[in-house]
Order: C-alpha cells, then sequence, then structure tokens
C-alpha cells in the first residue's frame, strides 16, 4: 500500500475564529526557534488551560476516530485507539522556513507517535499550524 493512501484530508475542521484564537496565543507567548539544516520555524507549545486549546484537543480526538473507522472501511485495521495526545504546539513557518524529511522515532522505546496531524491556521506570509 502506498503511503499516500493512508492521508486523509478533513477541510475546515476548526472555524476562522477557533484558528485565530489559537493564533492570539501563539503570538501571546514565548516562542522557541529552530534553525539547524533540519528545520527552521519558531514553535509555541500550547497548555491545556484555555478553552481554545482545550476544544482543539478534542477536535483532533474526534478526528482521530474519525480517520480509525475510515482505515477499518478499508480493512486498514492496525491504528489503535487514542489513549493520549501530545501538548499541541503552533509553529510558524517565515517564507524561507522548512522542516525536512526526519524520523520522530528511533526504535521501541522512543515509538509513542504512531499518527501526525496538521492544522492549517492561516495561509499568508509565513503558514503557521500545529
Amino acid at each position: 500500500m502506498e503511503l499516500s493512501n493512508l492521508v486523509k484530508v478533513y477541510k475546515h475542521a476548526f472555524s476562522e475564529e477557533h484558528c485565530q484564537s489559537l493564533i492570539d496565543i501563539y503570538e501571546a507567548n514565548e516562542t522557541k526557534s529552530y534553525n539547524t539544516d533540519v528545520m527552521k520555524f519558531d514553535q509555541h507549545t500550547l497548555l491545556n488551560n484555555n478553552l481554545p486549546t482545550m476544544n482543539a484537543v478534542q477536535i483532533f480526538l474526534n478526528y482521530f476516530n474519525q480517520y480509525r473507522k475510515w482505515l477499518e472501511s478499508r480493512d486498514q485495521k492496525y491504528l489503535p485507539h487514542v489513549q493520549e495526545v501530545e501538548q499541541l504546539r503552533v509553529k510558524k513557518y517565515p517564507v524561507d522556513g522548512y522542516f525536512k524529511e526526519h524520523i520522530d522515532a528511533y526504535g521501541k522505546a522512543t515509538s509513542k507517535r504512531y499518527l501526525s496531524a496538521f492544522v492549517y491556521l492561516n495561509d499568508s506570509g509565513g503558514t503557521k499550524f500545529f
């Protein structure tokens, strides 16, 4: 099976207002800059201490479950039920920013991640997304 057959797009999962509230949180807080040969972006980790972030977590959980059911409908029954979600991060890429191909886990002990999701919060200038 091709990896591209496992990608699913859910358009408009977040309202424009919700996206703006997450951008506002990002802009009101300190960010960490990454500028290496693998990545170039600024990032803020969202804390689960506000309604926009807690709502975002719930939206992700709902879509993760929809995605798992979609895979199962295609006889792909290997994705476990979501037990927990890492803290969400907002990344802002400058116009010349990047995140090159990489591996998140280097072995069984560090392989907690089995699914990634991205939400594009805007589409102008540098791009911000989870």
